[in-house]
């Protein structure tokens, strides 16, 4: 993954350049125009074919001097088109409390500061939506109850806990069940007390 950082040279020495080098060791690479541009290079063919044009994300830094700089708006004129027409990832990076261009107000921005955690923090947050983790929390296999046959006419709960009164009772060789150890099975299958109590209950009401 490339991204390309957009930003006021006012802003490169305390932000944007070691944001660049965070990225760089999360595995995102960066273009940055200090590493990319040499002296004798074409300004515009530099930054709109060979940076704007190649990347995966541009990264737009907003600050108060950024706001007032036109190359930094052509970059970002640029920018909006491209996530248009090739589904480039627009992430804006505010700084300062400066407000949002217009063109990009409706996009969810990162609010950073100068800090190195900060910058830190920033870095984390461009490499997750770069790389589009998954932030949601691994989901666990159903609970073994859950692989009960449903009886009809009762919730799975009171499948499950009906299937485990029949199994104590045959495995007792008499039509008696030991609550507390039907409950503690229930409850080893991934029953909850309350689902097993309002199961019992059910139960009880369907005699």
């Amino acid at each position: 993954m490339r991204a390309f950082l957009s930003h006021a040279s006012e802003d490169k020495e305390d932000f944007v350049e070691p944001l660049a080098r965070e990225l760089a060791e999360m595995g995102v690479a960066p273009w940055l125009d200090i590493w990319e541009i040499r002296p004798g290079d074409s300004l515009v063919r530099k930054l709109f074919e060979e940076g704007l044009d190649t990347v995966d994300a541009v990264i737009v830094v907003v600050s108060a001097s950024s706001a007032a700089k036109p190359w930094v708006r052509e970059e970002l004129d640029a920018a909006v088109v491209r996530r248009i027409t090739s589904s480039v990832r627009l992430i804006p990076v505010r700084l300062d409390g400066a407000s949002v261009p217009a063109p990009i107000q409706h996009l969810a921005w990162i609010t950073a500061d100068r800090t190195p955690e900060g910058i830190r923090k920033a870095a984390r947050e461009i490499t997750d939506a770069v790389y589009a983790r998954d932030r949601r929390p691994a989901v666990a296999p159903p609970p073994a109850y859950t692989a009960a046959a449903a009886i009809p006419g009762l919730t799975q709960s009171d499948s499950a806990l009906l299937a485990i009164l029949i199994e104590e009772a045959l495995a007792a060789e008499f039509l008696m069940v030991t609550w507390p150890v039907a409950r503690a099975k229930a409850e080893e299958r991934g029953m909850t007390p309350s689902a097993i109590d309002e199961a019992f209950a059910a139960l009880e009401n369907r005699q």
